[in-house]
């Protein structure tokens, strides 16, 4: 092969991968096999038994550590939690992306069975003096850019009888990038926050959309082809 032919081939499979680059599931309830770094750096292995989530992402869990012992978190006393994704975790991503029709005609399933770990994180909240314990939505793609889930986030739901036709849809994105935390909003993402996130990348602003719902797959190209 040339190498011009392959450095086409390499720009198609790129491409091709982009289009399935999607968000990872905002998880509600978890529990399973968890790891968690403490802010002193510290570390405990054992299993998740519940978690309290609230309009700020999580607020406490309980994790069964591998000597049998309790032990209560706040989010504030934490610096990353990785929970392994067991069967309740598959089980709610499932139940997550089809229960509306918009949403499972648009899920890809892959994600249940491919993902092994999902990340909840220390987040500096962007005006306020506080952290926040947010699931990071793009592993995987994250060196550069990081998308955080905003569970006040949300779109309502409608619904036709008894099956709801949209909703739960995400309206905004806490996002790190360079140290920095951002508020990215679908209602400003063409005019504005397009250009904040990528502008020193010209091949994303010259070669896409600044469509919010294609939001994965810019931070997909720029981790990937952006300096």
């Amino acid at each position: 092969m040339t190498k011009k032919y392959l450095v086409l081939l390499s720009a198609i499979l790129l491409l091709s991968s982009m289009t399935y680059a999607q968000f990872v599931t905002p998880l509600s309830s978890i529990s399973g096999p968890a790891e968690v770094i403490k802010l002193d750096g510290s570390t405990i292995k054992g299993k998740i038994k519940y978690a309290s989530f609230g309009p700020n992402g999580m607020m406490s869990f309980m994790l069964l550590d591998e000597q049998g012992n309790k032990n209560k978190f706040k989010a504030s006393d934490i610096e990353q939690l990785k929970l392994k994704v067991d069967g309740l975790a598959k089980i709610e991503i499932i139940a997550e992306q089809s229960s509306n029709i918009k949403k499972l005609a648009n899920s890809n399933f892959s994600e249940v069975v491919e993902r092994e770990y999902i990340y909840w994180k220390r987040v500096k909240h962007p005006t306020k003096d506080k952290y926040l314990l947010l699931q990071l939505l793009n592993p995987g793609f994250d060196d550069k850019i990081q998308v955080y889930d905003m569970p006040n986030a949300r779109s309502g739901e409608t619904s036709s009888g008894n099956i709801g036709i949209s909703g739960n849809e995400a309206t905004a994105y806490y996002v790190v990038k360079d140290g920095n935390t951002l508020i990215i909003r679908k209602k400003k993402y063409k005019k504005q926050d397009f250009g904040v996130l990528f502008n020193d990348c010209p091949k994303i602003t010259e070669n896409n959309k600044a469509d919010f719902k294609y939001f994965a797959e810019h931070v997909f190209f720029y981790n990937e082809l952006c300096k």
